[in-house]
């Protein structure tokens, strides 16, 4: 009886934590999972080339919402996170944060007109798939998960995507009847977009009070300091996360891009639960310090992905076949490759809380760029020496995170953050 009394105490003690890592799982899974649903049916219709171009378009536009993102997921969520008590205050940096994003997303919006100008049609035949996957780079700029996140109330936004979500799963099956039907595609989730961020910003407004005007944007230098750490960090390491398919539209067909997408999809739907787990920690073990609990959190929780990885490995084969098809078989071994990434990219996650609470910005932004240089390392000893193919390039990405992880515990243990 005493071991129910203690396990119902210890899920009372943290309830908050635990709400708020069902809600944002839920909420990221969901941003995986929906496109999962109808893969099979876009590949079929559509066609793995076509398919293979608006994934390529999609990792272009990630490359903006990581400017227009400026790291805010991080230092405005601390900050957030730090003031929720104080509406003056959180007011005033929300204020400030949509003021710089403004300023980013249009600064993007010109590059990627300009991109669409010249030629670039050896990668993406098709150019105006990067204008009518622009909407990502909208919705980076209006959702503001960073704030809900910072007052760990989830629940609002959870739910509003999921709405959004399945409502647009009928209109691919109603009106994308055809190849030629491509451009709806990111058209429809552009629209789904919308809905989302309209309803959010209308319970970020009624609900919790937010009031938007320039005069209250006063903390533009203060969230500029405290993101722009974070924002060279994170764009230093998404040509490690990203470029892997960037790499395949160059050198390989765009379908090898759409068989590397539902293998990566597949491990991202794992990774997520995850990362997911992380960002609820961070603003938690961010208020409370709580190192040594923390410490058995890494080593249960790698353990769990240790698991799941095993798993994942072993029926690699039925995943493709019940996501993709008989005609995406070849994703398989990817899978198998890129499964190995779950271990040490949860490893890598939970070590780099404690340097961002202890505000080791520099040696998370050296993390970043060695990890960085080591997988463009990969690239060019590969380019050199390796026939290029679709297996090569799975390899990059976990052994860089392997690389990216081992650094960190140097770091973590050199520091004595395991201590807090």
């Amino acid at each position: 009886m005493s071991i129910i009394t203690s396990l119902k105490n210890r899920v009372l003690r943290n309830r908050m934590l635990l709400s708020n890592f069902s809600y944002i799982s839920i909420f990221q899974m969901l941003n995986i999972i929906i496109p999962l649903i109808i893969y099979p049916y876009l590949i079929r219709v559509v066609g793995k080339g076509l398919y293979g171009e608006i994934v390529i378009a999609q990792s272009i536009m990630f490359y903006f919402t990581i400017i227009i993102n400026y790291g805010f997921n991080v230092s405005a969520t601390k900050s957030i996170s730090e003031y929720r008590g104080n509406w003056k205050l959180k007011n005033e940096i929300v204020n400030s944060v949509y003021a710089i994003k403004l300023g980013l997303f249009l600064f993007s919006f010109a590059i990627i007109t300009i991109i669409t100008l010249i030629r670039f049609e050896f990668i993406i035949p098709h150019k105006i798939l990067i204008i009518l996957t622009a909407h990502l780079c909208l919705f980076e700029f209006i959702f503001p998960l960073w704030y809900f996140q910072g007052i760990e109330k989830m629940k609002y936004v959870t739910i509003i995507n999921m709405l959004s979500k399945v409502s647009i799963i009928p209109l691919f099956f109603l009106f994308v009847k055809s190849s030629e039907k491509y451009y709806l595609v990111p058209l429809i989730n552009g629209i789904g977009s919308i809905i989302t961020v309209l309803a959010v910003m209308y319970v970020m407004i009624r609900l919790e009070g937010i009031r938007f005007s320039y005069k209250y944007a006063k903390k533009i230098g203060y969230c500029l300091k405290k993101g722009t750490p974070i924002f060279y960090t994170r764009l230093i390491a998404v040509f490690k996360d990203r470029s892997n398919i960037l790499l395949i539209g160059v050198f390989l067909k765009p379908s090898d891009a759409a068989i590397y997408d539902l293998a990566f999809k597949i491990v991202n739907l794992v990774l997520n639960i995850f990362y997911n787990f992380s960002n609820v920690l961070f603003p938690n073990i961010s208020a409370n310090k709580d190192f040594t609990k923390y410490r058995k959190i890494i080593m249960y929780t790698c353990f769990i992905s240790f698991i799941i990885m095993l798993l994942l490995f072993i029926f690699s084969p039925l995943a493709v076949k019940l996501l993709g098809g008989i005609e995406m078989v070849e994703a398989v071994v990817v899978l198998r490759i890129l499964s190995v990434m779950i271990i040490f990219s949860t490893f890598s996650s939970l070590l780099g809380i404690p340097l961002l609470i202890k505000n080791q910005i520099k040696t998370y932004l050296r993390n970043s760029i060695y990890t960085t240089s080591f997988y463009f390392l990969l690239v060019i000893v590969a380019l050199i020496f390796l026939n290029v193919d679709i297996l090569v390039i799975s390899c990059f990405l976990p052994l860089t995170i392997a690389f990216e992880a081992a650094h960190r515990y140097f770091y973590y243990r050199k520091l004595n953050l395991e201590n807090g």
